[in-house]
């Protein structure tokens, strides 16, 4: 009997062709983005909004150098981090709190690999 591969190819390198470049994908049953942050290092984050859980990307593009809600345009590093959100009462306080949550991905041999 052959050994499963656990640690699955989530997407050729080749998708991530520059920084802002994401890759939706679906991992462990959850929706993803595969990024390439400004570092040139493949990044995995969730792909929802922590504020009203909108999908930040839908097909492969290039977000620039920011990933952006389009519901109410919270911004985030290409790292997940959260670097803009207003809400009715003014910036969110505690910023850390709201960054996408990541998982750890691998790239070599032109992939990009769960960890």
């Amino acid at each position: 009997m052959d050994a499963i591969d656990p640690t699955p190819m989530l997407a050729p390198s080749s998708q991530l062709r520059g920084p802002g470049s994401v890759v939706p994908i679906i991992h462990d049953g959850e929706h993803w983005l595969l990024v390439r942050g400004d570092d040139g290092v493949a990044r995995m984050v969730i792909n929802r909004c922590p504020h009203r859980q909108m999908p930040l990307a839908e097909e492969p593009c290039s977000m620039g150098a920011e990933l952006r809600c389009p519901w109410h345009f919270w911004t985030f590093e290409l790292d997940g981090s959260l670097r803009e959100a207003v809400t009715i009462d003014g910036p969110v306080a505690h910023p850390d709190r709201y960054a996408l949550a990541t998982r750890e991905v691998a790239e070599h041999n032109g992939a990009i690999w769960a960890v």
